[in-house]
């Protein structure tokens, strides 16, 4: 039922972006739904924690101008999935003696380091947690690319179209496999 949801409310808030209309009070509200579906379910805490973080991070990325907050949350939330998938590699912290050159650049690309290490490790263990990474992925891809100007911003509801179903593939990973895997 949450992946009808959550598809649903997806194909109104694409219609709202294609009609000039805001749409992120109903993006902030997949957030939710994904969050409080696996806490109903009692998943893994790990991947509780993982939505609730990206919840609150989304409130930021979507609501606020506060990016590097957002980004620091989404860097959290990669932590977890090194929980989730029983490893544990804290290399890209060493990107932060940049964080006085830019910022947003040294938390965006230590958040790509996490991600790309996820990535590989969840490969092993699970499809759809695999095929959520590479949809955030294209998610942050996309998300990159518009704000260094390489393509226009009308293209952002490419975004949310990656971002929705990586949340469904996540769900589903934490639904299919057993708590002592993830």
């Amino acid at each position: 039922m949450i992946y009808i949801i959550n598809i649903f409310l997806g194909c109104i808030f694409v219609y709202f972006d294609l009609h000039g209309y805001n749409s992120n009070f109903i993006k902030w509200l997949i957030s939710f739904n994904s969050f409080i579906y696996l806490f109903l379910i009692k998943a893994n805490v790990y991947a509780v924690l993982a939505t609730a973080i990206t919840f609150i991070a989304d409130y930021f990325l979507l609501f606020t101008n506060h990016y590097l907050t957002g980004i620091s949350l989404f860097i959290i939330v990669q932590l977890t999935y090194m929980h989730l998938l029983k490893y544990y590699i804290y290399f890209p912290f060493l990107f932060l003696i940049f964080i006085f050159i830019n910022p947003l650049i040294t938390l965006a690309f230590i958040y790509l380091c996490f991600s790309l290490l996820n990535l590989f490790h969840s490969f092993k263990i699970s499809k759809s947690f695999f095929s959520a990474i590479i949809l955030l992925l294209c998610c942050d891809i996309t998300i990159a690319l518009t704000h260094l100007q390489l393509i226009d911003s009308a293209y952002n509801p490419i975004i949310w179209l990656f971002y929705i179903p990586s949340q469904l593939c996540f769900i589903y990973s934490q639904k299919i496999l057993p708590k002592s895997i993830l």
